[in-house]
């Protein structure tokens, strides 16, 4: 889905297996007329507000809309006036990419039908095969133009209310970050399994390979073990937001 909101001048872009939804449906109320209901499967809408691509509803089941969950900012840029592109704020979510590798992997299995691991052996191995085999949709094209790297700021996955919080102060949205809606929490993902217990030295070099983008722009450690205590990258997520005015 994408969230282009003309009242307060931004743009979501959203990416995967980071919070995305949540974000959106905290967001989308500044996206639509009021009294509009927000929920977790949901139609696309434009009006004066904004746009909301439709989400979760799948392609073969929504009526045709070029608005959709995942949009690479090419097809957005392509979709708006040149003004709103150039002027509109534009945001997304950031994940660590080693736990976002391994919670990907258990969301398309259950997405799948696939049944849990019986073991977790049987789990590393399978997901071993799925590092290598180059399954981990970079989304880079969510966030890059022309090779440029396009954001104003975003939100990371492990500060998610306290960034949420931050970044609507600094521009201004009328929302409660405490308040933002929970998705998607349902999983087969094994429990208590450190994040850096899937991964081998070939399977972490290729994550930061193929996930250079958001070790770089997050500022992420490389190393499996610094997955496991989820802490935030060091990066500035706010880097081009203005900041708060005192009152």
């Amino acid at each position: 889905m994408v969230l282009v909101c003309h009242d307060h001048k931004f743009i979501f872009l959203k990416t995967r297996k980071t919070a995305g939804t949540s974000i959106e449906m905290l967001l989308e109320p500044l996206c639509t007329p009021p009294g509009r209901t927000v929920t977790e499967r949901t139609s696309g809408c434009a009006s004066k507000h904004g746009i909301v691509g439709f989400r979760l509803l799948g392609e073969k089941t929504e009526p045709p809309s070029v608005w959709r969950s995942h949009m690479p900012a090419y097809q957005v840029r392509r979709e708006l006036p040149r003004e709103q592109w150039q002027t509109y704020r534009k945001l997304s979510c950031l994940r660590n990419p080693f736990d976002r590798s391994v919670s990907l992997f258990f969301w398309l299995r259950d997405a799948g039908g696939l049944p849990p691991f019986s073991s977790l052996d049987a789990a590393r191995a399978a997901f071993r095969r799925f590092i290598l085999e180059g399954n981990m949709k970079a989304d880079k094209s969510i966030v890059h133009r022309k090779g440029k790297f396009i954001l104003d700021g975003f939100i990371r996955f492990e500060a998610l209310v306290s960034d949420t919080a931050e970044m609507a102060e600094r521009l201004r949205l009328p929302v409660n970050a405490a308040e933002m809606p929970r998705s998607k929490d349902k999983t087969s993902r094994l429990s208590g399994i450190p994040v850096s217990d899937y991964f081998d030295t070939e399977t972490a070099r290729a994550t930061c390979d193929q996930l250079a983008w958001m070790f770089e722009h997050g500022g992420y450690s490389r190393h499996p073990e610094d997955a496991n205590a989820r802490k935030p990258g060091k990066a500035d997520p706010f880097f081009n937001l203005p900041r708060p005015q005192p009152a």
